[in-house]
Parts: structure tokens; sequence; C-alpha cells
């Protein structure tokens, strides 16, 4: 029997043609054999392709997702092997990897995980020390909290995209999450400094899911340049994207600038990326006009970033 989830509410994707105001989702009770494989997950694994291998070990148990439909016995085996190819990418020392629209299939791995076409852009990572510690809110609309009058600092910014199957067809139902850090460079999370200097009204993290063309968009605002446990990152967007039919990926999205190319220059964690898929991370920001045949009511003084992600 489904648990229901507690939706935040969140009224502005009705004026903008996106969906529900409040995303009413379910929580699956999978049998015992899937609760052995979350707690396997939780006290073990670390990396997202240890975790899924964790989940995977007692995919075989019969479990159902009304949403996201079922998983298959094929496509189990599609993910344990391109989870056991990318795993040895990892293993040799090869940085996590990137892909994206445009860039030229090449051989071997990269010519499997990059099919013709390349519709893809993903990287795999796990959720980093800053992932929130709290359940992620059914909310789109990160510029405004309920019950407080104002709006967050910082740049407004729509961040919208498609997101496919290795085939590049629209996934539906596809839950979308995404956490970040403020105006003043600080993510909603206790390992971080200066909590106590939080923007009342500003939301930090939220979820949402896809339409039945696979399209997802985010209001929220452009993050900053923060330090953490040493090191220096240009701002960026977490994303994590998953479905019952095609697993669960991680990525960032970071943003073209003089001054945001300075800070990877010195970042070790971008610069461990996989070299020629990390530069299709970084996405411009745009004017909405460029956006209008889209029929959202952008706000004027607002930028736009359009991120299309597929998954494995």
């Amino acid at each position: 029997m489904a648990e229901p989830l507690a939706p935040t509410p969140d009224h502005w994707p009705l004026a903008l043609g996106l969906g529900e105001a409040s995303q009413p989702g379910t929580r699956t009770s999978y049998n015992s054999g899937r609760h052995r494989g979350m707690k396997a997950m939780n006290n073990g694994p670390k990396t997202i392709i240890q975790r899924e291998a964790a989940l995977d070990e007692f995919s075989h148990l019969k479990r159902f997702d009304h949403d996201a439909g079922t998983l298959t016995r094929d496509d189990l085996s599609r993910r344990r092997f391109l989870k056991t190819a990318v795993g040895t990418l990892l293993a040799i020392g090869t940085a996590p990897v990137a892909f994206a629209t445009g860039t030229p299939p090449g051989s071997g791995l990269e010519a499997l995980l990059m099919p013709e076409g390349g519709c893809n852009r993903y990287l795999t990572m796990n959720e980093g020390p800053l992932y929130p510690p709290t359940d992620i809110p059914w909310a789109s609309e990160l510029t405004h909290v309920p019950g407080q009058s104002g709006h967050a600092q910082g740049q407004l910014l729509y961040l919208f995209g498609t997101i496919t199957d290795r085939q590049c067809r629209p996934v539906s139902g596809a839950l979308v999450e995404i956490w970040q850090t403020d105006n003043n460079g600080i993510y909603k999370h206790p390992r971080q400094p200066n909590q106590d200097s939080l923007d009342p009204n500003f939301r930090y993290f939220g979820r949402t899911k896809t339409k039945e063309d696979g399209s997802y968009l985010f209001k929220t605002i452009v993050p900053i340049k923060y330090r953490f446990l040493g090191i220096e990152r240009a701002p960026h967007i977490h994303i994590r994207m998953r479905h019952l039919n095609q697993g669960s990926l991680l990525t960032e999205v970071e943003f073209e600038g003089e001054d945001d190319e300075r800070v990877r220059q010195k970042d070790p964690a971008f610069l461990g990326f996989w070299k020629k898929g990390r530069r299709q991370l970084i996405v411009p920001k745009e004017s909405p006009h460029i956006y209008a045949h889209m029929n959202i009511p952008f706000e004027k003084d607002a930028l736009c970033c359009k991120y299309d992600l597929a998954f494995l």
C-alpha cells in the first residue's frame, strides 16, 4: 500500500502551464527484500554505482510504481552491464564521465555510452557532501517560501530542459531534484558554516516530475561561487534525475563567464571530470526573449538556462 508524500503547495507552474500546482507522489512500500536492499545501500555503498548495485541485488523481487511503471529483467541486465562498464572506468582512475548533444561518438566504451546522434548529457557522480539532509519538497519555485512575504536575493534564473532515454525518447514522470547555494554562497546544510545567515526567502532545493514531453522547469536564482573543505568551486546547480525504468543519474550545470572560468581552472573537482565531456556541463545564461516560442511568462529581468539530459 502506498504511503502519501506530503507535497508542498506550489501554484506558479499552473500559470506557466507546466503541470499541477503540487506534485502528489507516492512512496511505494516494497517487500522485505527491497528493504534489505535499501539497508545495504544506506549502510555501505557511497557512490551512485555502488548504491544502484546494492538495490539491484534484490531487484528480482516484485516491485512497482504506478507513475514510473515496472522494471523489467532486460532493463536490469542493461543497467548492470552499463554500471559495470562505468565502474571499470572509475576503477582504473578515469574521472566521472559526461556526454552532450553534438559530441561525436568515439570508439569502445565511449561509443557505447555516446550512441550515434549523441542525445545524452550526464555525469556520473555521488550526491556530494552537501546533499540536502532533509526530505526535498515538491517545489519548482525556489525564489519564494510559502508564508513569507519576500523573495529570494539574487539574479532570477529559469532552469529547464527535456529528459530523454538512451534512444532520445522523452521520459514522462521522471523525478528531477536540484540543490544549490544561495546568493551568499551558502548551502542549507549543517556541515556548512554561516547557517544563521541563510536567506529566509529562498528554498535551496526542490523537486518536480517531467511532463509527457519529458520537460522540466525550475524557477531559482543564479548561485555564486563558494569555498568548502578548502576548495573554491564555481557557481553550479546539482541535478539528480530518477525513474524506475531508467535508473538514477546525477549531474551539475555550470555557467559561462570569465569569472566562473577562472575559478574552474583551479577547481580540482571540475578538472577531475572527463576532459572531453566536462565542457558540456557549462551552459550560457540567456535572455528570455530567445525562448519566447515556449509561451512561458518569464519575468523581464530573468535569465534562462536550457539543459537537456538523458539516462544511460
